[in-house]
């Protein structure tokens, strides 16, 4: 886990103190790596009105300093009103600049080098998308693994790992021995803690195992953002303009929710760059500085 979130939980008297030492940190993603990519995963859900499937996203950034060309950005989008353990059908969407990229992500994850890519016939979306969903479920451990299971939902804390929210528990009662009491998992109050958390949650737990839960195959996304920045770096037209050729990004996205995100994506990748001053700078800037809506990031 992230050890600088790993403080904050294990010093934490209960969730509310878990979101206010998080803003203090300024801490809204977690970073590793995973093959060759960076990987840079949000702590907080999105939430979206109308929105009919839980939603995780993944976004190939074109970043001029990491060692293979692009990061890997993931964040996760639910519908507004539900909770991150829910019954909604589960949908993978995969942003890319364009969509001979996706090999490009496959190789990078799979830790192949691009001088070492053997030449492959060209795979049918199906058998795309079954390679992407197998990728998406590393990509999701090894988040799960830099955020220990915490994700922040409308400003309120859930945990994926029960351990983390007993632990919280337990520092707001013996706060002197909460965290080992936690980490140990074998004391009598622990034990008490996941009695009370399994009956409070009893009732989503019978939903949930009268429902299967729908997994529907990846989608491929070629992002108009995403393409942008790939255009200037690459330099095949030296005149692009994105400021020209873009406008106004709202008008390239049907759903606000992804420009949303997209713009989180790339300040998360390009906010601490010192490159200098130039029409890529300008735009990644003005990308992530976009004013999309309150609630949709």
């Amino acid at each position: 886990m992230n050890e600088t979130l790993q403080q904050i939980i294990s010093k934490s008297k209960d969730s509310v103190a878990v979101v206010d030492e998080l803003r203090k940190a300024g801490l809204s993603i977690v970073t590793g790596k995973i093959g060759q990519l960076p990987l840079l995963h949000a702590l907080t859900a999105g939430q979206s009105e109308g929105q009919a499937y839980d939603e995780t996203h993944y976004l190939l950034v074109p970043a001029v300093e990491a060692d293979c060309g692009y990061a890997l950005f993931t964040k996760r989008l639910i519908p507004a009103g539900e909770g991150a353990n829910n019954s909604l059908p589960k949908r993978r969407v995969f942003h890319v600049p364009n969509e001979s990229t996706c090999e490009v992500l496959v190789d990078l994850l799979t830790l192949e080098k691009r001088g070492e890519i053997q030449a492959r016939k060209s795979s049918t979306g199906f058998e795309l998308a079954d390679r992407l969903d197998h990728l998406a479920e590393g990509i999701d451990k090894e988040a799960g693994n830099l955020s220990g299971g915490l994700l922040l939902i409308g400003g309120a804390v859930a945990f994926f790992n029960p351990l983390l929210g007993i632990g919280i528990a337990l520092n707001s009662i013996v706060p002197a021995v909460g965290s080992k009491i936690a980490q140990s998992g074998t004391s009598l109050v622990a034990d008490k803690l996941r009695d009370w958390n399994a009956k409070t949650h009893r009732a989503e737990i019978d939903k949930k195992a009268k429902q299967e839960v729908k997994r529907l195959k990846a989608d491929v996304y070629e992002n108009p953002i995403l393409k942008s920045i790939d255009a200037l770096l690459s330099n095949v037209e030296p005149e692009y303009d994105p400021f020209v050729s873009l406008g106004n990004p709202v008008d390239h996205f049907s759903e606000l929710a992804r420009l949303a995100i997209t713009s989180e994506a790339v300040r998360s990748v390009y906010g601490k760059t010192d490159l200098p001053e130039s029409i890529f700078t300008q735009w990644v800037s003005h990308v992530g500085e976009l004013d999309v809506g309150a609630g949709t990031v």
